[in-house]
């Protein structure tokens, strides 16, 4: 699969050869067989232009691309729709007026874009809010939603397409950031990495180890591209992975030729090679994320907004992540380009709330904050119950929280588990968590009253009246140590504690 659009370029067309349409023309995708799918557009330069989009998916999710990239202002832009005799371009571009431009046009020869020649084509003007609708009802109407449970509407080469991220319609309208047109490409690529979802992963790889392999490997082979994609908007060079994808068109073509007598003797084999793809894979995605970071305009100061329209200002950045205050007064620690489902990713945004009175902040957060600013965790990981910092030395060690008892090891990545991430309603801090920090004041533990625990288990143990009174001594030291920190000199560890009260050694 390629990504085969083309942004910041204007076509240079005829008038002549090109007919003006007063009305946009309608835009349908259909279904005419199980294996194709047609993009109609009516009128045309004829009564209608009918692309198939064929059964190898370039053309199908290049049109997608095209669609979103539109519904997100990254334009101009323009992709290629191949047919038998000619190549058709279909554009965007702005209007002084704040309308689009768009286009269709079919072009002789394998010129890019802005040289290409048009031989016929149609241009109309609307609004880019009308146009996002209409193109959010095309797809909606060929493709259910990943959530919706449904059966997907198409399937070819042994795999199911569902529709990937958000509707097209359901992007809100966001300005812009003061970016270069590239940077905000590459992020958009970067994103889709994790937002597109291709069908067939919950089927058991014994019961199905060849439809397993292909969907795996259809996965990896476009989370791979769309990150090539991104380092192809910033870079000149070709980027790392090729030999991951000379990998996955190896593994792929041996699993396709024996797909028919596929013998169970074969499987342990192939699942280390799907392994080993994997993780070249990932290793290739890493190295370009890593090489990208530096050249994306996010710093302290930037703005982003949420699915449902919410700001944040970026009030630090360390790697991959970035501390967020949001208009709301709350703040998270976030993998920006690593969102943790559909709906929960972040958008650069032209403006948004301003950080300049730490004091607004609820205590916790504030204690948060300063965690995180003075790298108070060697995990970098900071309860968002009670604000205070995991001790343990690697990440995978992380369990409940020492001081609240609250299980870090549900938010090692985000700090959030999913059932703490934002509601529909807005409300950021759901009950479980908002009740764990009520609890926490009044009495140091966020577990409830009743909990059924093991009483031989560790965490009978925090419950105990003589653990609680370590907990208030080690939170007051760390709250001292906050006011005036020594990097040499943190506080013991709870455990330690513990210990050495039991007649321990540490």
């Amino acid at each position: 699969m390629t990504f085969d659009l083309h942004y910041g370029a204007t076509p240079s067309v005829e008038p002549t050869v090109v007919r003006e349409l007063t009305t946009p023309p309608a835009l349908r995708l259909l279904n005419p067989e199980p294996d194709t799918i047609d993009f109609v557009v009516e009128p045309s330069w004829d009564e209608r232009t009918v692309v198939s989009l064929g059964d190898n998916g370039a053309q199908f999710f290049d049109l997608w691309f095209w669609s979103l990239a539109v519904a997100w202002g990254l334009l101009p832009a323009a992709v290629p729709l191949d047919t038998q005799a000619h190549t058709l371009w279909l554009w965007a571009q702005p209007e002084p007026d704040g309308r689009l431009q768009l286009g269709l046009m079919r072009a002789d020869g394998d010129e890019p874009f802005d040289k290409a020649r048009a031989l016929a084509g149609i241009r109309w003007r609307e609004p880019r809010a009308d146009l996002v609708h209409r193109l959010g009802a095309m797809w909606d109407a060929i493709l259910p939603s990943a959530a919706s449970g449904e059966a997907p509407a198409h399937e070819a080469n042994g795999r199911r397409w569902r529709k990937p991220w958000l509707s097209v319609a359901e992007v809100p309208s966001l300005e812009p950031p003061p970016w270069p047109l590239p940077a905000r490409v590459a992020w958009f690529y970067l994103l889709l990495v994790r937002h597109v979802e291709f069908g067939r992963f919950s089927e058991a790889f014994a019961d199905d180890p060849v439809g397993w392999t292909l969907s795996l490997l259809k996965g990896e082979s476009f989370a791979l591209d769309a990150t090539q994609a991104a380092w192809s908007m910033l870079f000149d060079d070709d980027p790392p992975g090729e030999e991951a994808v000379r990998q996955i068109q190896s593994v792929c073509d041996a699993v396709r030729a024996g797909q028919e007598g596929f013998r169970a003797a074969n499987k342990r084999e192939l699942f280390q090679a799907c392994m080993q793809v994997s993780e070249a894979c990932r290793d290739a995605k890493a190295a370009i994320v890593q090489a990208i970071r530096p050249r994306l305009p996010m710093a302290r100061g930037s703005h982003v907004a949420d699915g449902q329209g919410r700001r944040a200002v970026v009030i630090d950045v360390r790697g991959g992540h970035a501390l967020l205050y949001w208009e709301d007064g709350r703040i998270t620690r976030e993998q920006l380009l690593a969102a943790c489902d559909g709906s929960n990713w972040r958008w650069p945004v032209a403006h948004g709330p301003r950080f300049d009175n730490r004091a607004s902040l609820d205590p916790i957060d504030q204690r948060r904050l300063r965690c995180w600013e003075l790298d108070a965790s060697p995990v970098d990981i900071v309860c968002p119950v009670c604000g205070y910092p995991s001790t343990d030395d690697v990440w995978i060690e992380v369990q409940d929280c020492d001081v609240c008892g609250f299980g870090l090891d549900e938010a090692v990545n985000s700090l959030l588990a999913e059932d703490l991430t934002e509601t529909d309603d807005g409300q950021w801090l759901t009950p479980r968590l908002n009740e764990a920090r009520e609890r926490f004041r009044r009495t140091t533990w966020s577990g409830p009253e009743d909990e059924d625990v093991d009483p031989e288990s560790y965490r009978a143990r925090m419950r105990d009246p003589r653990y609680r009174v370590l907990v208030r001594a080690y939170m007051a030291e760390w709250d001292a140590w906050l006011n005036e920190p020594d990097p040499e000199r943190k506080p013991l560890e709870m455990w330690r504690r513990w210990n050495r009260l039991r007649g321990y050694p540490d």
